[in-house]
């Protein structure tokens, strides 16, 4: 009976694990999917943040970067490197390890 027990709690771990993964899985999917396609409108709502909030502005030291286009290709390529870690925990999900 106790073995039997041990092996349902293992059960149930594995596959709460899995059910992370899924969960990071998706997360890193939707924000590459934002930062790939979009990331125009992250950079006017970023700028319209900190035009709203002076404070937040002042405390900011990256503001006057966030203006440029390097603001674009950076968010670009945190989109392209979420979109790798969805693949990279999809194939380990596949895999089963």
């Amino acid at each position: 009976m106790e073995k039997h027990r041990r092996e349902v709690v293992m059960c149930g771990a594995a596959h709460m694990r899995d059910l992370s993964a899924v969960g990071m899985a998706i997360i890193f999917l939707v924000l590459g999917v934002v930062c790939l396609f979009f990331p125009e409108r992250i950079q006017t709502f970023t700028l319209s943040y900190h035009a709203e909030h002076e404070i937040v502005a002042k405390l900011n030291p990256l503001v006057n970067w966030m203006k440029g286009p390097n603001y674009v290709v950076s968010l670009r390529l945190v989109g392209m490197f979420a979109v790798v870690g969805f693949l990279v925990i999809v194939l380990a999900l596949i895999k089963g390890v």
